[in-house]
């Protein structure tokens, strides 16, 4: 996994409206990162991921927005527009 996509998982934390939910998203983070390496990554592929996350946003079309679909799924999330 991407680590922006560590960065956008934890920012849905940051962002919780209750407590509860924030307990569960920090426990699903927090095994996601225990069970799935971790990849560092350049400026041109943060580039990228940019560049391909505005053309498709909230699509599940590219590994990253199909994890943050997991996550939206799984905590009952609705995308901020």
């Amino acid at each position: 996994m991407c680590a922006i996509s560590v960065a956008e998982i934890a920012h849905g934390i940051y962002r919780a409206n209750t407590e509860d939910l924030r307990h569960r998203q920090r426990a699903f983070l927090d095994e996601l990162k225990a069970t799935v390496p971790i990849h560092p990554i350049t400026a041109a592929t943060a580039e990228l991921v940019a560049k391909i996350g505005s053309e498709n946003a909230y699509a599940p079309t590219t590994p990253a927005s199909g994890l943050l679909a997991l996550a939206y799924n799984f905590f009952g999330m609705r995308p901020a527009r």
